[in-house]
């Protein structure tokens, strides 16, 4: 099929509004004046997190502390006491940092965890100049680009500052792709104790869906197969960026890959012309939560006792290389990615090598580079990673995320675990994420700007908000799920979230098609 969207564009803001008083900088972190909440987790919801204090904070007030790290950043802002209302200084820094896994333990016993010194002379003073982020813009009417357009989120202020880390406090709360309880049971977080465990609350707080990049040269290979063999129709040309020429795995062939059963393209029919023939996996550390969610639906692994796991690393390669999988020779045939973008970098030089490789991670994360990165997600069983396919139970490969904290939360802490519970599940902030994503063209093309990302669990939304999807209209289910992106099923049978649960309906989607169209 060939959609007929129009693009959402991301505008430039107005050229005064970085420099207004209220713009805040590394300056002006203060610890008198400034509540800080250290945040660790999922490096798959960065973005949204972003577009959260973009819409919570006061318009213009925000700046990105970036760092050569990308799982190490800080948001500073005047918050919005409409939306951010009791803490106890006039502005908030968001610390973040961490993967799913490795946060818990820390925040379970209080230890120290290695987050930016954000008060540290050195670390305000090493920061650089200003560089100003455009506003997110959306159309009034997706089904009417006539209507015009509407500013979604405010411009905001990014610095590049230095990488000085400090494990003076425990994260105050984390995020991660699945619930606490499955990551110490597949193995990936340090030892908690049972007590500990017990002691941690978890909420839902998203929707994330996840999908396989594969390298671009794999992805015309598989283009040029799928033509020939009439998987793909005839009238799509290689190299085609539409969804309708999207080609496909099935979901027996990425569990052999991923498992090490299939070591060899020709067991698919395809023959590299490079002479490499290996499958190339790129994956995640085990304390990720892409990881275990990769491995929960590619493998029922741990929910299932003894079944077969996933390859480990073989590459010897350090997680977080700049150069993961640059070698013209690699020593192995899987790499293990610390962040997701440690995935992209490694996918894109196994590309550049003109080797074939296949990883895992959240459609929303935004490309390394530009619109022609070389790397495109791929479709699971005829199956595109879109919000639509999610909603209407046709693409399985997404997890509900929580936001984990101990005991009672108060004061600050209290205050943002509110604020972020609701944020994140915020119409505006979930379409702005999603129409950032599809502007780096790894789905398919800009012109579907809301086909993927991230949406609200189901349990967290009014029955009252959620639109029709089985309208007989593709434009208009596409609007709708894109103008309230919510999944229609959901992991958290009786609301405790259970990503081992099969996906069950929670609102009806009114239709028994469960066919891609």
């Amino acid at each position: 099929m060939q959609r007929n969207i129009l693009s959402a564009a991301v505008s430039i803001a107005c050229a005064g509004l970085a420099t207004q008083a209220f713009a805040l900088s590394p300056s002006d972190l203060n610890s008198a004046t400034t509540s800080i909440v250290r945040i660790s987790g999922s490096s798959a919801t960065t973005n949204q997190l972003i577009a959260f204090a973009q819409n919570n904070c006061v318009s213009g007030s925000l700046a990105q502390l970036t760092t050569s790290d990308p799982s190490n950043f800080a948001l500073l802002c005047t918050p919005d006491t409409s939306k951010i209302s009791g803490l106890a200084r006039s502005n908030l820094v968001i610390v973040k940092d961490g993967s799913a896994g490795n946060d818990l333990s820390p925040m379970a016993n209080r230890t120290g965890y290695p987050f930016l010194d954000v008060f540290n002379a050195a670390f305000k003073s090493g920061c650089g100049s200003a560089t100003p982020v455009a506003a997110t813009t959306e159309y009034v009417d997706p089904t009417n680009p006539g209507a015009g357009t509407r500013i979604a989120l405010p411009a905001y202020n990014k610095y590049s500052c230095p990488l000085t880390l400090t494990s003076a406090a425990p994260p105050d709360m984390g995020i991660s792709d699945v619930e606490p309880t499955l990551l110490v049971q597949a193995g990936a977080v340090y030892p908690v104790s049972y007590a500990q465990l017990d002691a941690l609350h978890s909420s839902l707080l998203n929707v994330v869906v996840f999908g396989v990049p594969v390298t671009l040269e794999l992805r015309d290979a598989m283009q040029t197969a799928q033509i020939a063999s009439g998987t793909l129709p005839s009238s799509c040309a290689v190299g085609d960026e539409t969804e309708e020429c999207m080609p496909t795995l099935s979901h027996q062939q990425l569990t052999s890959i991923f498992t090490g059963n299939a070591v060899d393209w020709s067991e698919f029919g395809l023959t590299n012309p490079s002479g490499d023939n290996n499958i190339y996996i790129v994956r995640r550390i085990n304390a990720s939560g892409t990881q275990t969610a990769a491995r929960v639906f590619l493998a029922s692994d741990p929910c299932i006792a003894q079944v077969i796991g996933f390859l480990a690393g073989n590459d010897g390669e350090s997680s977080t290389a700049a150069n993961a999988c640059s070698s013209a020779t690699p020593p192995g045939t899987v790499h293990e990615g610390s962040a997701a973008s440690d995935v992209q970098i490694c996918l894109q030089n196994h590309n550049a090598n003109h080797r074939w490789a296949v990883g895992v991670m959240s459609v929303q994360t935004p490309a390394v580079g530009d619109a022609n990165t070389n790397m495109r997600f791929v479709k699971i069983d005829g199956v595109s990673p879109t919000n639509l396919n999610v909603a209407l139970g046709r693409y399985g490969f997404w997890t509900e995320a929580t936001l984990n904290y101990t005991g009672t939360p108060s004061g600050d802490v209290g205050t943002m675990i509110t604020a972020l519970t609701t944020g994140f599940s915020n119409p505006v902030v979930l379409r702005s994420v999603n129409t950032k994503f599809l502007l780096t063209n790894l789905l398919s093309t800009s012109a579907e700007p809301w086909a993927a990302g991230v949406m609200a669990p189901s349990p967290l939304v009014s029955p009252n908000s959620v639109p029709l999807i089985n309208t007989g209209n593709l434009q208009t289910d596409l609007a709708n799920v894109y103008t309230t992106p919510v999944n229609y099923y959901t992991h958290a049978a009786g609301g405790a979230p259970h990503t081992c649960q099969p996906p069950i309906t929670y609102f009806a989607t009114g239709t028994l098609s469960n066919n891609p169209k």
